[in-house]
């Protein structure tokens, strides 16, 4: 594929097993978008590049204090699952790389 990308390398990151018509498919859609994205990057951006001003003053922000906070019995009785005092989440990342 054009620019050095491996759509077959693209499939196994996504976990995806295609078919020849599916990678001739994908592709040709994946050289439209980084096409989109090179004439993004070669556009004038002129005045958009000027700083912006901050939406909100610093001085109407509330100071950063701490407050009352949940303990720790209360949190894992609002958590899904919780094991030895900590919230138990899926995996949602093996080994595999």
């Amino acid at each position: 594929m054009a620019d050095g990308l491996d759509i077959d390398h693209v499939a196994k990151l996504a976990r995806l097993a295609l078919t020849q018509e599916e990678r001739a498919l994908y592709a040709g859609q994946l050289a439209q978008v980084l096409g989109h994205f090179r004439a993004l990057a070669e556009a004038d951006l002129g005045a958009a590049n000027a700083p912006l001003r901050p939406a909100v003053s610093e001085s109407s922000l509330r100071t950063d204090e701490p407050g009352p906070v949940l303990g720790v019995d209360a949190v894992l009785r609002n958590a899904p699952a919780s094991r030895d005092g900590q919230i138990s989440v899926p995996r949602v990342v093996d080994d595999e790389a």
